[in-house]
Order: structure tokens, then sequence, then C-alpha cells
């Protein structure tokens, strides 16, 4: 997941260097004009981009984490549109299961730890990608991933393109 504010950032630069390369390509253009000859009307191109990070979990049958997966190991696809990966990172964090015995004793001893800072989580769910047959197993999916969460956590919805869209709230 980018850290806040980064995706502005990008947008930023982005909206920077596209300007950098259009005022390039209108002075080259108008180093080629002939003074006596009638001024000519740059074009203009407009564009935009738009960048989504999208956190995912792959896991084996054993639930460990599958290393080594890039972008061309992904499909993402938004409205029925493919849409380019970019990036593909592994982030980990050690589970019981990576542990060894010492180090699990001394991760379970004591009171569990909660969270001291509150989670924000958007589950969103593109609405076109599934039948009205697989809702149920969406819905008790998400339902056992809520149940997973400390009550501190705040979780919000936005199913697209036209479905519900609910803010972040601690009401699971």
């Amino acid at each position: 997941m980018l850290p806040p504010g980064t995706l502005q950032t990008m947008r930023t630069r982005l909206a920077f260097a596209i300007g950098v390369v259009m005022l390039g390509t209108a002075t080259l253009c108008g180093a080629g004009q002939q003074s006596d000859a009638p001024p000519r009307q740059t074009p203009t191109f407009r564009s935009t981009t738009d960048v989504i990070a999208v956190d995912v979990q792959v896991v084996d049958r054993d639930g460990t984490p599958v290393a080594g997966l890039g972008p061309d190991k992904f499909d993402v696809t938004i409205n029925g549109r493919r849409r380019r990966v970019l990036s593909a990172e592994l982030v980990e964090s050690r589970s019981a299961t990576t542990m060894s015995p010492e180090e699990r004793a001394a991760a379970t001893a004591g009171p569990p730890v909660r969270p001291t800072l509150a989670r924000i989580v958007f589950i969103a769910i593109d609405c076109l990608s599934f039948d009205a047959s697989a809702s149920r197993q969406i819905i008790a999916t998400a339902q056992q991933f809520l149940d997973r969460l400390p009550p501190t956590d705040e979780v919000g919805l936005f199913a697209y393109p036209n479905g519900p869209q609910i803010g972040p709230t601690t009401d699971h």
C-alpha cells in the first residue's frame, strides 16, 4: 500500500513531466518555423493517468506466502478493461508458520497485543466481476475477514461501478 499523499505526489510529478515534454515539443516546433511563414497553431495533447494500489495476499495450500511473483503474474481488470500492473512487491512479516519454536514461544508469552493505532481498511468489490451464484461465498469470506479485525479498526466499503459506498466505521 502506498503511503498517504504518495498518489498525489506521483500525479504532480507526472503532470510536471508532461508539461516539460509539451514545452520542449512546442520549442522545437517553434524553432523549425521560418520567420516569414505564418505562425502555426501548436497542437494540444491531453492525457490522464490513474495509479491504483492494490494489496493482495497470495498463499499456498499451507498458508505460506508465495514469493517471486512479478507484475506479469497478475491480471487486473476494472470495468472489464484490462489494466497494466506496474509492480508487485512481497511485504514479508513473521508469522507463527515461519517462526522457530523458540521465537513462537517468546511471541505468545503474555497477553495478546492489540494494535495501538487503528487501521483503516477498505473493501473494494468490482460487482461486474462476479455473478449472483458467487455472492454468498464473497459475503462469507468478507465476514470471516471482518471477524478477525480488532474493534479499533475502521472498515469502509466501495462497490463499483454502481454499488454502495460506506465510509470507514468501527461498526463491523
